[in-house]
């Protein structure tokens, strides 16, 4: 042990431990969530269709009722390449992958917060995490909003 970690009470020592491991139990609902809403899925199709036919789809397909075609074609065009991610990652490795999208944002953002802190290891940051990790529960949903979430404490 080096001369500091000696000098230090135990209890400060066992900080670090008790601080990640607050963080990693407050993650587990991002971690262990099925991949059951069904805006999920459809932006997996979109971006299929996308991928596939390389144009803009009929979105009057996508819905069971009546549609504004206008409206619908120009929230495309903004969220067409989250639509393409997406399904790439679920191509790729199946719902596994969208979790782990969302782990992966979640990720990006504790690091933003920590980045930011005035004590990497402070209580009040810690509360601000988990705060985070259940206030942005819609935002980790695989959907287009997920990619947000990482840039969410900036």
């Amino acid at each position: 042990m080096s001369k500091t970690t000696q000098s230090m009470p135990r209890a400060q020592q066992c900080l670090p431990i008790l601080w990640w491991s607050a963080l990693l139990a407050s993650s587990v609902p991002v971690v262990f969530r099925q991949v059951s809403v069904s805006d999920a899925w459809w932006h997996i199709a979109i971006g299929k269709w996308l991928v596939q036919n390389r144009s803009l789809p009929d979105l009057t397909r996508f819905y069971f009722g009546p549609t504004d075609s206008a409206s619908l074609y120009s929230e495309l065009r903004w969220q067409w390449l989250g639509d393409v991610g997406l399904y790439g990652l679920y191509a790729t490795f199946g719902s596994v992958g969208l979790q782990l999208l969302a782990i992966a944002c979640f990720v990006v953002a504790v690091f933003f917060l920590r980045r930011f802190a005035v004590d990497p290891l402070g209580s009040w940051l810690l509360v601000l995490m988990v705060a985070v990790c259940f206030g942005t529960y819609q935002l980790q949903l695989p959907r287009n909003s997920v990619f947000s979430l990482a840039l969410y404490p900036v």
